[in-house]
């Protein structure tokens, strides 16, 4: 149930350029905490970062076209510049980890087998961007 409203709160909260940064890459240390906490409240800040921990825990398997899906599909970016908001980009690559051990036997999950994908030939990105301490911003 805490992963479900995870994924309900997130989907209304997460967007492209969510803080509104005027530049593309500004560093996270460059935006004030008011402007963090207008555009990522303490409620959606723990979902970014425990969803996951909580569908493990739920022991549900994730399908093609389930909430997860459809949240990945529709805001798999989002969540990841919310990650980087916070500070806790390095922890992606770890939270698809626990994502694909959750996918059914059955299921091809395509949408998060491509972000799977992504994420591992980004895995060079995440690093910088944890090194340079950026902000993601999926402009264009």
């Amino acid at each position: 149930m805490i992963a479900t409203r995870s994924l309900e709160l997130m989907s209304n909260a997460l967007r492209e350029n969510m803080c509104d940064l005027k530049t593309p890459g500004k560093l996270r240390k460059e935006i004030d905490e008011e402007t963090l906490h207008n555009c990522l409240p303490t409620y959606v800040r723990y979902a970014c970062q425990y969803w996951v921990h909580h569908l493990e825990e739920s022991e549900i398997r994730v399908g093609d076209q389930d909430a997860v899906y459809v949240f990945l599909h529709e805001h798999f970016l989002h969540w990841l510049e919310g990650l980087a908001l916070i500070g806790k980009i390095s922890e992606s690559i770890a939270l698809i980890g626990i994502l694909q051990s959750l996918v059914a036997v059955k299921s091809h999950c395509t949408i998060l087998i491509g972000c799977i994908r992504l994420i591992k030939v980004s895995k060079h990105l995440v690093f910088f961007m944890m090194q340079g301490d950026l902000c993601c911003r999926t402009d264009g």
